[in-house]
């Protein structure tokens, strides 16, 4: 038997049915439409962590950008502001996914996960076209893509080194 990931947030209670759900196929198609919102299942949250993560990731795409344009001039800030644009546009795409990942059934997974793998494989040609096609500076690009790594790791740091975290359990 898989063992389910562990949430790092205590999740709230859903309710507990009141009688158990129909075995004919045609009554439980009926179940589920009486079914409200309410029922449905929580879907698993992280946002205290991801929004700390977005906000320092934005805040270092800035600052790469701004460094690269006064340091080494359009073209090289020019491809940093591609390389920044492109990491957060990856966190982005990533946060979705991974959210949908730990939200899913079991049988959905496999195709989200590929989902996972397309996205890299995308971001790999991606950064291939820019620096083959487009031409981007390729030293401001990586510095512009470099802010995804640190951003990460500092804004995981922030966020389970503050008190109010959901990587806290509540008591």
């Amino acid at each position: 038997m898989p063992l389910a990931p562990m949430p790092l947030a205590p999740m709230p209670l859903a309710p507990i049915p009141t009688s158990l759900p129909p075995t004919d196929p045609a009554e439980r198609d009926e179940h589920r439409s009486r079914r409200s919102i309410s029922d449905a299942p929580a879907e698993p949250t992280l946002n205290p962590l991801i929004d700390s993560i977005t906000r320092i990731l934005l805040a270092f795409a800035g600052v790469a950008v701004v460094l690269a344009f006064l340091l080494g001039g359009e073209r090289p800030g020019i491809g940093a502001a591609w390389g920044a644009g492109l990491a957060v546009s990856n966190w982005l795409v990533l946060r979705w996914v991974s959210r949908k990942v730990v939200g899913a059934n079991v049988r959905s997974r496999p195709a989200l996960l590929a989902l996972l793998a397309g996205k890299m494989l995308l971001l790999v040609t991606i950064c291939w076209a820019l620096i083959t096609r487009v031409q981007v500076h390729p030293l401001g690009f990586v510095v512009g893509l470099g802010v995804f790594l640190p951003a990460l790791f500092i804004g995981a740091t922030f966020a389970a080194r503050a008190p109010s975290t959901i990587l806290e359990e509540e008591t």
